[in-house]
């Protein structure tokens, strides 16, 4: 568990966030809603980042790095690593998240947060790609302290070749990007290596890119479950509720859930009062006021499909503390379907 200001991590998944992880809650009018097409959610965020197609659209098994940077890499020493007196402090950062891959996500670009471990080592933005089963990120950075970064440990980056490197280069707003850093998972500990510029050694860090910031859209699941395509009478039911997570959190089921006009809104409520708002598809929902337990009610936009869910409790000794989880709505076998 962490404190966190807003930014987001995934939660640990079971069999089901395997074969899809669909779409997530949504919000009617949410600027980040699944009604907008990858396509343009895509170059809307490339526009604000200041990167180019050329810069965001490369496939990874395509991808080479420039000829002439290699050769520079390659005249300056890049052995050595830097020694415990020459490094501050290392924060925590949190690698309890499920991983989520990339067959896992549709094709496109998303900007998502990311935790380092290195107060010195600060990025601002990054935006995920994801393209025919392989991802990678673009780290945009405000400084200019670092000339390459390596995916690994300072040891393996001071005996790897320079074309192994990852390389910067500045954007339309004159930040450094550093292109092409490849990814596996996200939502654990990645390493990574990073060459000072003025120290001329390697300096470890690990880095978490945080999955819950995407939006519905990014997730590949099964369209079926979704609200919008079961055509659901109205009326009123109760829906089987359930959760996955390290934490203690429990939740009262089943849920109260009411359809209307196509839309399905449900009452989540957990064992306790102790928690005062919860996080889903970036959407914040604060505990609704006059209960005896912590409840919150949430549009229902997808059911049978486990859901990342941030919740943030008081418990611990007056902290605000967020604990990922996934949630799942099961369908009511009563709930019936228009003709």
């Amino acid at each position: 568990m962490r404190k966190r200001n807003f930014t987001l991590s995934g939660g640990p998944a079971g069999l089901l966030l395997a074969v899809c992880m669909a779409a997530l809650f949504v919000v009617p009018g949410n600027v980040r809603a699944a009604a907008e097409s990858s396509e343009t959610e895509t170059e809307k965020i490339q526009e604000d980042a200041g990167v180019t197609d050329s810069e965001a659209g490369k496939e990874a098994e395509t991808w080479a790095v420039p000829a002439e940077k290699v050769e520079e890499a390659r005249a300056l020493d890049t052995s050595h690593v830097a020694d415990a007196s020459d490094m501050t402090t290392v924060d925590e950062v949190d690698e309890s998240g499920e991983p989520v891959s990339a067959d896992l996500l549709t094709d496109g670009v998303y900007e998502i947060g990311v935790e380092s471990s290195s107060s010195m080592f600060k990025i601002s933005s990054v935006l995920l790609n994801v393209e025919n089963g392989s991802m990678y990120a673009d780290l945009i950075m405000d400084g200019d302290g670092y000339l390459y970064l390596y995916p690994g440990s300072a040891e393996e980056a001071a005996q790897a070749d320079a074309e192994d490197f990852v390389y910067p280069e500045k954007n339309e707003e004159g930040k450094t990007v550093f292109q092409h850093f490849p990814l596996e998972k996200l939502g654990v500990g990645v390493p990574c290596a990073a060459f000072s510029r003025k120290k001329e050694q390697w300096y470890p860090r690990t880095l978490v890119f945080q999955p819950a910031m995407l939006p519905a859209s990014a997730f590949s699941g099964l369209q079926g479950s979704r609200t919008e395509n079961l055509a659901l009478e109205d009326g009123s039911w109760e829906a089987e509720v359930s959760l996955e997570g390290k934490g203690r959190l429990k939740l009262i089921s089943p849920m109260e859930l009411e359809v209307k006009d196509g839309e399905a809104e449900g009452l989540l409520v957990f064992d306790s009062s102790n928690y005062d708002y919860i996080i889903i598809d970036g959407v914040r929902y604060d505990a609704l006021e006059g209960e005896e337990k912590s409840s919150f009610r949430i549009p229902v936009a997808v059911f049978d499909t486990a859901i990342p869910m941030t919740v943030d409790s008081v418990a611990i000794k007056g902290m605000q503390v967020e604990q990922d989880y996934l949630l799942t709505v099961s369908l009511p076998a009563d709930a019936g379907k228009t003709e």
